[in-house]
């Protein structure tokens, strides 16, 4: 059993958007995020998504793995399916950065009013 969640662009009836270009995304996982200490000492921990983007993503070592296999094969199939398990677990195991980025915070504040689906 694994504590996250991946979906592809064809897994959902929308397509999937990088939260930081508004490109379209391979794939989105929502994994357990370690959680921060507020100023008052009170422990704040979830999760957060991670998306895959052929653009934002073209430099990152831990991300070429599935970006070629989207290159390469464009979506999961039954024949590929343990191929896409080994890489997408290795994806998401990489080591990410934890902290608050306030510039990342407001791109992704931005593409959040920018989505449609989102109320305001």
């Amino acid at each position: 059993m694994t504590d996250w969640t991946v979906h592809t662009a064809g897994s959902t009836r929308e397509e999937v958007a990088c939260a930081r270009c508004s490109g379209a995304a391979y794939l989105t996982a929502t994994i357990p995020h370690p959680g921060w200490d507020s100023p008052v000492g009170r422990r704040f921990a979830g999760s957060r998504t991670i998306a895959l983007c052929p653009r934002c993503d073209a430099h990152d070592p831990a991300s070429q793995g599935l970006l070629a296999y989207f290159a390469i094969h464009g979506e999961v199939t039954a024949d590929t399916a343990d191929t896409f398990a080994v890489l997408v677990r290795a994806w998401v195991s990489a080591p990410r950065p934890t902290g608050v980025d306030p510039r990342v915070l407001d791109r992704e504040i931005e593409a959040w009013h920018r989505d449609p689906n989102n109320p305001e």
